[in-house]
């Protein structure tokens, strides 16, 4: 995907990789990324269209919890672009 800034952020596939459960704490996660976002909404819209896909378990009302297309889990999150405005 890339950002209205021109930022990248890429994938690359791993061949017999098995997807972590979430939230199951004794299922390796590997890596978790956090996406500050300005709107969940539109944000979200975006990253369904991509593959993504939306955990049935979700923490609170600011993060979001969803899968890339191959299972690696990934948060967005308005908690910091919050702080940030307060600032």
């Amino acid at each position: 995907m890339t950002g209205p800034d021109g930022s990248d952020i890429c994938f690359q596939a791993a061949p017999a990789y098995a997807p972590p459960s979430w939230p199951d704490p004794a299922s390796s996660m590997q890596m978790h990324l956090d996406f500050d976002v300005d709107d969940l909404d539109a944000t979200e819209a975006r990253v369904l269209a991509a593959g993504a896909r939306k955990y049935d378990v979700q923490p609170n009302d600011h993060c979001r919890v969803y899968a890339d297309p191959v299972g690696h889990p990934f948060c967005l999150s308005t908690m910091a672009t919050a702080d940030l405005r307060q600032s």
